[in-house]
């Protein structure tokens, strides 16, 4: 199995364990996912819940 094919695996596992899931409100929810669109970049947490994109990997 690829590496890609691990990845995919691993995530669709986080993305259907309802435990997982986190609430937004319909602003919150809208404002984030405009700002991933428009700088087209991901903003979110790997598998370990560590933070990516957005102003966590700015130096």
């Amino acid at each position: 199995m690829s590496r890609d094919n691990v990845k995919i695996k691993r995530a669709q596992k986080l993305f259907w364990d309802s435990s997982n899931y986190q609430s937004l409100c319909d602003t919150h929810h809208s404002s984030t996912k405009q700002r991933m669109e428009k700088r087209n970049e991901a903003i979110g947490c790997d598998v370990n819940g560590m933070p990516y994109g957005g102003h966590w990997s700015k130096k």
